[in-house]
């Protein structure tokens, strides 16, 4: 037996060695989960026991010889120029070729994710932050180095792959944009939304390629639901990141108007527009009951002068019949909800003497 795990006939790895085990004790689990009453059956399952206990002890042998493997790492990579924009997608892991005893490799193959290898960039060019410094490649067997100093001292790396990890930079500019929500909003009973929602600040700087940051119109929250609002909502909310982008801030203040609503009602005339002067235009009936819902703060300050409901002359080619259809022409701000009885007219046209 060599010690790089090899037998005549075969080649073992530290995979090998665990599917072995696992085939073992499912052998062992399967027998024992059945009843044995004959003598013949006692004398199989002894037989099995033994080889069981054989394989282990032969498995626990194994791991004790050196074996080569490959396996996954996380990386994290820090200390990019701060001036430069990484515009290309990297590697989130490195796959590394290691050598040591089965024991050691055993326990990095079952334990839970590592803790990421750092690469530190700028340590591995002085010219990075060149204006002129575009792209950069790096080979990797520059990191093993640095990688075995962070990995445990049983480990030792032989090859990392990819071979080359390759970076991408932009020059990066500013640009300041605005805030847009991501909510989903419900209210509790006769409660709406009083006004627009305003963010403090209103808007956010962001750095990044200027490939990225010319079609950029908003910068969004991350996606949040405000259930059963009652009253008015000021609070903090995180805004959306982008790896390729920069905000100079990651969280902002969002006010949310929140106000209790009522129903009124008024009887508002109906008014005939784009009518040539050669023709009046008369509507059966002349007005019409609109209705609508309004804060408990506007309910005295709202009057049916504030709301201009109309005919379009216009629109006579477009319908069928001797009707038109209402349209809402002028209504104050924070009206919500604004319906119509009828919700059309019928008419007649004279000329003008």
């Amino acid at each position: 037996m060599t010690p790089t795990g090899k037998i005549p006939g075969f080649l073992l790895n530290a995979n090998d060695l665990v599917k072995v085990e696992k085939m073992n004790l499912q052998v062992l689990k399967r027998f024992f989960s059945y009843k044995f009453y004959s003598k013949a059956n006692q004398k199989i399952l002894t037989y099995i026991v033994f080889v069981a206990i054989a394989s282990i002890f032969w498995f626990l042998n194994k791991l004790g010889s050196e074996f080569t493997t490959i396996i996954d790492f996380p990386v994290e990579y820090v200390n990019l120029p701060e001036n430069k924009a990484l515009v290309n997608e990297l590697p989130q892991s490195l796959h590394l070729s290691v050598n040591s005893f089965g024991f050691d490799i055993l326990r990095y193959k079952l334990s839970p994710e590592p803790y990421p290898l750092v690469i530190d960039v700028a340590s591995f060019s002085k010219n990075i932050k060149s204006q002129r410094v575009r792209d950069f490649k790096l080979p990797t067997r520059y990191l093993k180095e640095s990688i075995n100093k962070q990995l445990a001292s049983e480990l030792n790396v032989l090859e990392i792959m990819p071979d080359t990890l390759v970076f991408q930079f932009s020059q990066t500019v500013d640009k300041r944009v605005p805030i847009k929500p991501n909510f989903k909003l419900t209210f509790a009973n006769q409660c709406l939304i009083d006004g627009e929602i305003q963010f403090i600040p209103k808007t956010v700087v962001v750095t990044g390629p200027s490939s990225i940051l010319d079609t950029l119109q908003f910068i969004y929250t991350e996606a949040q639901e405000f259930d059963n609002l009652d009253k008015p909502l000021e609070q903090s909310v995180d805004l959306q990141e982008d790896s390729k982008l920069k905000l100079n801030k990651k969280t902002v203040v969002v006010v949310i108007p929140v106000a209790k609503f009522t129903e009124v009602s008024f009887d508002v005339p109906v008014i005939a527009v784009n009518v040539p002067d050669s023709l009046r235009l008369i509507t059966f009936p002349g007005i019409t009951k609109l209705s609508c819902l309004v804060s408990f703060n506007q309910y005295n300050l709202v009057q049916p002068g504030d709301f201009l409901v109309q005919v379009d002359y216009l629109e006579i080619d477009n319908q069928i019949g001797a009707k038109l259809p209402l349209e809402l022409g002028l209504a104050p701000t924070g009206a919500k909800n604004i319906v119509f009885t009828p919700q059309s007219v019928e008419y007649i046209l004279e000329r003008n003497q």
